[in-house]
Parts: structure tokens; sequence; C-alpha cells
């Protein structure tokens, strides 16, 4: 459940940041029609929304980095943990044939004991 949360999560944050992009891409292409008949000032609160849209999308960058990182360290626990449970499945397997084994000796001796007597 975790992993499908923070599956989510990325994925989530993964579409905030194309929103972002469009959003910066849509700013850029609106800078660029706008032309030489904006005043400076117009022009410079532009320029200081594409430097907010931008810092945004570096930070909606580094949380994706972040959730990918949390996702790669969580698979790596899960694969750990099947290694484990497949070396105890050994390990049951082996010490089943052991018992078996024990099982079968001590019905040997039981019938030798109780036929010879």
């Amino acid at each position: 459940l975790m992993s499908g949360e923070r599956g989510a999560k990325l994925d989530k944050a993964m579409r905030e940041v194309q929103s972002l992009r469009d959003r910066l891409d849509a700013m850029e292409r609106d800078a660029a029609e706008a032309g030489s008949s904006k005043s400076q000032l117009e022009e410079a609160e532009r320029q200081r929304q594409r430097e907010e849209a931008l810092l945004e999308l570096q930070q909606r960058l580094a949380d994706v980095d972040r959730a990918q990182e949390n996702l790669q360290s969580e698979k790596a626990k899960i694969e750990g943990l099947v290694g484990l449970l497949d070396e105890e499945k050994e390990k049951f397997k082996q010490q089943r044939l052991i018992v078996i084994a024990i099982a079968f000796a001590l019905v040997v001796v039981l019938n030798k004991i109780f036929l010879h007597q």
C-alpha cells in the first residue's frame, strides 16, 4: 500500500510539474507575442512571474526526485524481504525433510522393538 500511495503522490507531483511547465510555456509565448508595445513595468512583472514559475517548477522536480528515491528505497526493502522469505522457505523445507526422516527412523526402531519382543 505504501508503494501505491507513494506512486500516486509521484503521479500527482509529475502532473503538477507538467502543469507548471505548461504555464511557463504559455507565459513565455505571451511574452514573445507582447512585443515592444508593452511598458517596461509590464515586462518586469512577466519576468518576475516567469521566475516564480521556474522556481516552483524546480521545487516540484525536486519533490518528484525525492518521491522516486523513496519508491526505489521501498522497492529495495521489499526485495530484501522477499529474499529473506525465500531463505526461510528453504530452511522450512529442509527442516520438514529432517522431521520426516526422524519420524521414519522412529517407526523403524519402534517396529523392531515391538516386533522382536
